[in-house]
């Protein structure tokens, strides 16, 4: 008598046992069992142990790596603030100057602003300009043939007067810087006003008993909002000033 046989497997949801089923020809048809999600990881050997291999972060994949030099991990730095977070990597370097055709020196680095230094420390010869500001605008600073910074006060548009009377010297805000007087008699006075017109409140004198050639040098310089006006000239036949 013809026999059959039936396979039946057991499902734990329902549950009971259910028969298992094969497609027309006759093969069995099966599902992959939902399962909790199968997670793997990367490993790399430190010598001793396996460790877990890490990456960049969960938006990125990479995977995360460091240099090492020997058993010393060579590192990185900000490149630029302004360029976002790109990071360069740690180098040492020495930077040599050609002093002969044979002959090399090493260029060293001052640490921070100091004097006294070696005269063995070489340095970078570099071209530079110094520049100075005026309120409005950065000039460069011109020297002598020497070297030497020009700072007298014809480089600044010093103005040399001759006065030989009483009176409005120039008007405006100004700045005296010297003034050097040629007395005729003993006794002699200069006076200077911060204004445009005769009478008013002296800012600056001076005088003596000498009758002898006299230089005053103002640092820093009497400086007038209105005018600079000569409102004493006693007993001196001339009287040089230098303003701004």
């Amino acid at each position: 008598m013809a026999e059959g046989a039936l396979l039946w497997g057991w499902d734990p949801a329902t549950p009971e046992w259910r028969p298992v089923i094969v497609d027309p020809a006759g093969h069995l048809q099966v599902d992959v069992v939902t399962a909790p999600a199968i997670v793997s990881h990367c490993y790399g050997y430190d010598g001793s142990n396996w460790q877990t291999l890490l990456v960049e972060s969960s938006a990125q994949k990479n995977l995360r790596v460091k240099l090492y030099d020997g058993a010393n991990g060579i590192d990185s730095l900000d490149l630029d603030t302004e360029l976002g977070d790109l990071r360069g990597l740690v180098t040492h370097s020495l930077i040599n100057g050609h002093v002969t055709d044979t002959t090399f020196r090493r260029i060293k680095a001052l640490t921070g602003a100091s004097d006294n230094n070696a005269s063995g420390l070489w340095g970078l010869v570099v071209q530079a300009n110094l520049y100075g500001y005026d309120g409005f605008y950065f000039d460069r600073l011109r020297t002598y043939g020497t070297g030497i910074l020009k700072v007298g006060r014809a480089e600044i548009g010093a103005t040399h007067h001759r006065a030989t009377a009483i009176g409005i010297i120039a008007a405006g805000g100004r700045k005296l810087f010297w003034i050097c007087a040629r007395p005729s008699a003993a006794n002699w006075v200069v006076g200077f006003t911060d204004t445009l017109i005769a009478g008013q409140p002296v800012k600056f004198d001076a005088g003596g008993a000498a009758v002898e050639m006299t230089h005053h040098n103002f640092d820093p310089p009497i400086e007038f909002g209105t005018g600079l006006y000569l409102e004493t000239l006693t007993n001196v036949t001339a009287l040089h000033i230098c303003f701004i």
